[in-house]
């Protein structure tokens, strides 16, 4: 019995490789029996394989999909794209003045009105862009291009002024970030920045001059044969000396090698108090204060825009007018 099973398993299978060699038959049924008879086998197979093939039944469902094969290798580069359209124009980017100085040299730059510092004009007020005012745009190794002041007049002039009191517009009750960037509008009450004063007075070649209008309309002057301010590191300490001048000296004898302090940065002398916020302002305390030019305006206390003038009797003698300004000695 096993092998006539065997025998009919293998016409089968016979049969259905002749139907698939001839795929262009329709009646698949009689195509099969015509090619089992072509082959001497049984009629009654060919009813039998007739009977068992039906219709094809409806598509099943996909089965799920299989894991993501490997990645193929990289095809060829296609042709290169057209170039596209121009886009808009950006915003301007800050200056390498160190790059500049160095390929074309400060005397290129004097002739687009940029200088180093107020002595680079010789004090001669036609070298100036705006002379009426002494406004120039001046630019300092390492930074930025910034607006300065130039005090063509003073004492032969040739003064950077980096700091000016003189009527309350401005807040210099400020952060330590603002003191180090500078703030305020150059025609009236401003600071410098403590970044630009030290690179201005780095190389140890400054003078300082502080001028000031006292509330009964004294006019005095301390002058500075030694000035420089220190690296950012060092919190921009100060070294000042040789003094001259009308007023007292109430900056040189109590401020020389001290820290900036500034009401969130506290660097002064003392051990227990923070200066800066007692006191309103932000200078180089020490324990804490003979002046404070960077002092609450028109306050006629501690912490008002003050200077010490103790020599001439002046102890409680409070500013309304000052300005502090540097150049090159002579």
């Amino acid at each position: 019995m096993a092998s006539v099973l065997l025998l009919a398993t293998l016409n089968i299978l016979r049969c259905m490789t002749v139907v698939i060699a001839h795929t262009e038959c329709t009646d698949f049924r009689n195509l099969v029996c015509q090619q089992c008879n072509s082959l001497g086998e049984r009629d009654d197979w060919n009813v039998e394989i007739g009977a068992r093939i039906g219709k094809a039944g409806p598509r099943g469902l996909p089965g799920p999909i299989g894991p993501v094969g490997p990645v193929g290798r990289p095809g060829t580069i296609g042709p290169r794209g057209q170039v596209g359209p121009v886009g808009p124009s950006g915003s301007p980017g800050t200056t390498n003045m160190t790059a500049i100085e160095e390929v074309i040299g400060r005397e290129f730059m004097k002739a687009f009105a940029s200088i180093a510092s107020c002595d680079d004009n010789e004090n001669d007020p036609m070298n100036y862009p705006n002379s009426s005012d002494g406004i120039v745009s001046i630019f300092v190794k390492g930074l930025k291009t910034l607006t300065g002041y130039c005090d063509l007049k003073t004492d032969g002039g040739r003064w950077t002024v980096f700091q000016r009191r003189m009527d309350g517009s401005e807040d210099f009750y400020r952060t330590w970030n603002d003191y180090v960037e500078g703030f305020g509008e150059k025609r009236r009450e401003f600071w410098l920045g403590l970044e630009t004063i030290h690179r201005i007075t780095s190389d140890g070649t400054q003078e300082l001059r502080i001028d000031m209008i006292t509330n009964n309309g004294t006019r005095l002057y301390a002058k500075y044969r030694n000035f420089s301010v220190g690296p950012a590191s060092d919190f921009y300490r100060i070294s000042v000396s040789r003094y001259s001048g009308n007023a007292t000296d109430s900056f040189a004898s109590f401020y020389d090698n001290q820290q900036f302090s500034a009401k969130n940065a506290d660097h002064d002398s003392h051990e227990s108090f923070h200066c800066a916020q007692g006191f309103s302002g932000g200078w180089w305390y020490n324990k804490c204060h003979y002046s404070n030019l960077n002092g609450l305006y028109n306050d006629r206390t501690s912490s008002g825009v003050a200077w010490n003038d103790r020599g001439n009797g002046n102890r409680d003698m409070y500013t309304i007018f000052s300005e502090m300004k540097i150049r090159t000695k002579l």
